[in-house]
C-alpha cells in the first residue's frame, strides 16, 4: 500500500512538478537567455560579414559563387532580421515595465525568455553550417565551351597566360598590360582571345 502511494507521488512529480519547474526556468533565467541571444547574434553577424567580404572578392575576380554559400548568406540574413526585431520588441517591453526593468507581467517575461532561448538555438545551428573552406570556382575558359578566335588553340601554357591576363584586367589598380614574345608564338591570337573573354565578362562596359 505504502509502495503504491510512493509510486503515485513519484508519477505526480514526474508529470506535473517537473514541467512546471521547466517553465519556471524561463522566468528565472530570463536575463541569461536574452544575453545568450545577443552573444550568438553577434557571432553570426561577424561570421556573415567575413564570408560576405570573401564573396565580394571572388566576384571581383570573376569567380562563380557556390550555391550553398549564397543560400547560407540569404538564410542568415533572414535570421538576423528576426533577431533584430525580437531585440527591439524586448527593449520596448522592458521600457513598459516598472521599477527600473522589474517587469510585473510574468506572462510576457516568460514568453520573451522562451523565444530568446529558441532563437539562440536557431542562431547556433546556423553558425554550425557556416564553415566554407571553398566559396567559389573558376568559370570555364572560353576555349572550353564558347567560341574562340580562329586559329586559337587552348594549350595549357596559353590558358595559364590567358587566365593571368584576365586577373590583371579585373584589377582596378592595373592600367597597362604588355604581351611580349618572339614572332609567330601567338601573341595576336592570345590578345584576340583576351578581348573576346573581356567582352563576355563585360569588363569594359559602362
Amino acid at each position: 500500500m505504502v509502495d503504491g502511494v510512493i509510486w503515485i507521488a513519484e508519477k505526480v512529480c514526474e508529470y506535473l512538478v517537473a514541467p512546471v519547474g521547466h517553465q519556471l526556468g524561463y522566468l528565472v533565467h530570463y536575463n541569461s537567455n536574452i544575453a545568450e541571444l545577443h552573444g550568438e547574434a553577434k557571432k553570426l553577424g561577424d561570421k556573415r560579414l567575413s564570408l560576405q567580404l570573401r564573396v565580394e572578392e571572388a566576384d571581383r575576380k570573376g569567380d562563380e559563387i557556390l550555391p550553398d554559400v549564397r543560400n547560407w548568406l540569404t538564410s542568415t540574413d533572414d535570421i538576423s532580421q528576426e533577431v533584430e526585431k525580437f531585440i527591439e520588441d524586448e527593449k520596448k517591453a522592458k521600457k513598459s515595465c516598472f521599477f527600473k526593468g522589474l517587469c510585473p507581467n510574468l506572462i510576457s517575461r516568460h514568453q520573451l525568455s522562451r523565444q530568446a532561448k529558441k532563437k539562440a538555438l536557431d542562431v547556433k545551428k546556423s553558425l554550425e553550417g557556416g564553415d566554407f573552406p571553398t566559396i567559389s570556382y573558376r568559370r570555364p575558359l572560353p576555349g572550353a565551351g564558347s567560341a574562340a578566335p580562329q586559329g586559337y588553340e587552348a594549350f595549357e601554357s596559353r590558358n595559364q597566360a590567358l587566365e593571368k591576363i584576365m586577373e590583371w584586367l579585373r584589377c582596378d589598380d592595373v592600367k597597362m598590360i604588355g604581351v611580349c614574345g618572339m614572332g609567330g608564338v601567338g601573341k595576336t591570337t592570345l590578345v584576340k582571345q583576351v578581348a573576346n573573354q573581356a567582352n563576355q565578362e563585360k569588363l569594359f562596359s559602362t
